[in-house]
């Protein structure tokens, strides 16, 4: 697998970017602002230069790559395969959203597919439903990772671009296929639960009205006291975990209605479920991130050739002027010095600790890995 990224700023108008050898990409991923992507012209010219590319990408509230962390340039990943192609499929989330998913993996699956990335927009996806849709229609053995689009802290628009242009209220994957194809992922957040439980005792969807028979505003103004009435930046640093077992899920809260006292949320909250207020330092932050990228491996132990980072908006918001620390842990632990590319999302897709399936996570560094089992 040959790797090329870059940034840009303004349209794309020569190939020059490329070196000779890399200029019939199989793969372009594309992260950058929304500013820089929604009017479409960007996606059209990539696809005017490489028709044949498998083109994929999505609004950022912040973008990783080589370089460090930005907020304001597209930064464009090229991959060029040895034994591996791979092709995009794209599904709007008009109805329900595990259909979708099941749509996606339709279109996708196939015998030696071996990695999938998945995106979508970030605002209204019911982000457990897409997963859940999408794991129902592929085998186990697909290694899936990816993000939610972001719209730096304006909360405003998201979209995802593909051969298609720019699109909101769309999910789109980018699926990975041949038998030289290595993946792994991992999540970790380094965010610890504290308190006592709680029942979410009414909710739908991602808003939770009641805790423990309280309005949930009420139940969250105990911790945060006057930051409750601010959305959504200072919120983003107490999210919640849901339990189950010995595994959790956090989530961040979005948006507080002081009227009926409900908390939106970044994801569903099922009614019943258990959950715990969460907190974290900038080192155990530092620390989480570093952990995902050690735990991220491909499976026959080589060393990988690109990996994908996915954090959230929410680790950004706590971690300031040291955000580009949790990259740098993620560089750490990946020790060979693989090409790295990525986003601040509004949340993530990855899998869970010790549960075999993927989850939409929230307050997560997830790292997928990707490589090519070399020829004997």
């Amino acid at each position: 697998m040959k790797v090329t990224q870059w940034t840009q700023r303004g349209r794309l108008r020569t190939m020059s970017a490329l070196p000779a050898e890399h200029r019939r990409p199989d793969v372009l991923l594309v992260f950058g602002p929304r500013g820089s992507l929604e009017d479409g012209e960007l996606a059209a010219d990539l696809g005017a230069l490489w028709p044949d590319a498998a083109l994929l990408g999505c609004t950022t509230a912040g973008e990783i790559s080589g370089t460090g962390v930005s907020a304001d340039a597209v930064v464009i990943t090229a991959l060029s395969f040895d034994r591996a192609h791979a092709r995009v499929a794209e599904v709007a989330l008009d109805g329900d959203h595990g259909e979708a998913g099941r749509a996606l993996a339709q279109a996708l699956a196939a015998p030696d597919l071996r990695a999938l990335i998945i995106l979508s927009e970030g605002l209204q996806t019911r982000a457990q439903r897409l997963v859940d849709g999408l794991q129902a229609g592929l085998p186990p053995a697909v290694v899936i990772a990816g993000g939610l689009a972001g719209d730096g802290d304006a909360f405003a628009r998201t979209g995802v671009i593909t051969a298609s242009g720019f699109l909101d209220h769309h999910a789109a994957a980018l699926g990975i296929y041949g038998d030289a194809v290595l993946a792994g992922s991992a999540s970790a957040s380094g965010w610890h639960p504290f308190g006592l439980d709680r029942v979410v005792t009414r909710a739908s969807g991602p808003v939770v009205y009641d805790i423990d028979g309280v309005r949930a505003l009420d139940v969250y103004a105990r911790y945060l006291g006057e930051e409750a009435a601010h959305r959504p930046s200072s919120a983003l640093v107490y999210p919640v975990a849901i339990l189950s077992g010995d595994r959790l899920v956090a989530r961040s809260l979005s948006a507080v209605d002081h009227a009926t006292g409900a908390l939106t949320f970044f994801g569903e909250i099922p009614e019943g479920s258990r959950i715990r207020l969460m907190h974290a330092s900038n080192a155990e932050l530092v620390a989480g991130a570093g952990e995902a990228g050690a735990l991220a491996r491909l499976p026959d132990g080589s060393e990988p050739e690109l990996a994908l980072l996915f954090s959230c908006i929410g680790r950004k918001a706590v971690l300031g002027a040291s955000t580009e620390l949790e990259v740098d842990a993620v560089i750490r632990a990946l020790a060979a010095g693989a090409p790295i590319a990525g986003f601040y999302t509004y949340g993530e897709i990855g899998g869970v600790a010790g549960a075999g399936v993927c989850a939409h996570h929230n307050q997560t560094m997830t790292v997928m890995v990707l490589g090519e089992r070399k020829r004997r």
